[in-house]
């Protein structure tokens, strides 16, 4: 790939995230032009990886991390959660250091806890339904087993999303204050308002 080339896609990739367009067709359009791009630029940047030297490699696997994480937000508005973690997650290989990447990884969490916690709140209610009705033993049990699974995946997905929160914190970088604002509010939700040992929860954190 010719280096003004591809320099070209990875700037034009970022540039079309930064503002997406509002209508439905309009954006599933500039994310699919973001997607394609960013795509072809990573494959450009991972054959030059292959013969590169110490110091070249360096800066393009920094390269890298950013295309990975521009595709991570691609997947994140579409959306695409799982994706997007996969994305970011490969992002912070390169990058360990990118608060975005983290910061984003957590809203990816956040988004699958609320979904958990709707499918959890439904459980919940058939199966109290279901014990109103007299409904055979092993329909409820079924009914609740179903509905402790959701409650331990909103656990795992609110202290995973809590976790990334925490790093982004850590690295003190651009997004440290907006990550610190999203950390309270899930921190005070999960201990009933108590704020005692939140601070000792960011300094716990660990900063790959």
């Amino acid at each position: 790939v010719n280096p003004n080339q591809l320099n070209a896609m990875i700037t034009v990739s970022a540039a079309i995230m930064t503002k997406l367009p509002t209508g439905a067709a309009e954006k599933t359009a500039a994310l699919d032009k973001a997607e394609g791009l960013a795509k072809k630029a990573l494959a450009g940047v991972d054959a030059m990886v292959a013969s590169a030297n110490a110091q070249t490699k360096g800066q393009l696997e920094q390269i890298q991390g950013n295309l990975h994480s521009t595709l991570g937000l691609v997947a994140y508005n579409r959306p695409d959660y799982m994706k997007s973690i996969q994305e970011y997650d490969l992002a912070i290989q390169k990058t360990p250091k990118d608060d975005l990447a983290h910061f984003y990884l957590a809203l990816n969490y956040q988004a699958l806890m609320l979904a958990a916690s709707k499918e959890y709140t439904t459980a919940v209610e058939a199966e109290n339904k279901a014990k109103k009705e007299r409904a055979e033993q092993p329909v409820i049990d079924e009914l609740a087993a179903k509905g402790a699974g959701l409650g331990d995946d909103v656990r795992k997905h609110r202290d995973k999303a809590m976790d990334e929160l925490a790093i982004a914190v850590k690295i003190a970088g651009p997004y440290a204050a907006q990550a610190k604002d999203a950390l309270t509010k899930m921190w005070a939700a999960k201990n009933n308002d108590d704020m005692s040992g939140l601070q000792s929860f960011i300094d716990a954190a660990k900063v790959p």
